[in-house]
């Protein structure tokens, strides 16, 4: 079970190496509704006017989210996506106040996985149909939900544990091309 979990993840690395960003798929103007939720449902809904445009060819962008609350007024977020010198799918995304998370390209998506204070948040941002969906959730990883113990092999006599973490909150926004 453990050799053919390892393997499945193998083939997986193996057909995603390589992928490129095309930004020229990306770039331009963009707006939706973002739904902030928790446990108890849906919070609040944001207008979002995003913008996605090239810096340096083939090596930085940037984007721009201007949030627009009823509750809170307007707020206006700059990241930077840099692509580093590795392999075709790593990316740095640099939020300009001094925070840098690592980010991988795969199926026209970025990805990445960051904690802060003891909460694991996972970002998604892909381009599906000339749509920009983006998708924040967290969980509180200092208090798993469940635990649980299998052996993973019966001549290894080696156990795994699995630690199940309940999402806490998910912030969503489908963005539509507005140029």
């Amino acid at each position: 079970m453990k050799t053919l979990f390892h393997l499945i993840i193998f083939l997986h690395a193996t057909i995603s190496f390589g992928q490129s960003l095309d930004a020229s798929l990306w770039v331009g103007n963009y707006s939706g509704i973002m739904h902030l939720s928790n446990l108890e449902g849906v919070q609040d809904q944001i207008m979002v006017e995003f913008e996605f445009k090239e810096l340096k060819k083939d090596s930085s962008w940037t984007y721009s989210m201007r949030y627009k609350s009823e509750k809170l007024g307007e707020l206006i977020k700059d990241y930077e996506l840099i692509k580093t010198t590795g392999i075709q799918s790593e990316f740095l995304m640099n939020e300009k106040n001094g925070i840098i998370i690592d980010l991988t390209f795969l199926n026209n998506c970025f990805f990445s996985m960051f904690e802060v204070e003891g909460m694991m948040h996972t970002f998604t941002m892909c381009l599906i149909e000339g749509e920009i969906r983006i998708d924040l959730f967290g969980s509180n990883i200092k208090n798993p939900t469940y635990q649980s113990s299998v052996e993973q092999e019966e001549k290894s006599h080696e156990n795994q544990t699995v630690s199940s973490f309940r999402p806490l909150y998910n912030q969503v926004v489908i963005l539509k091309r507005t140029n």
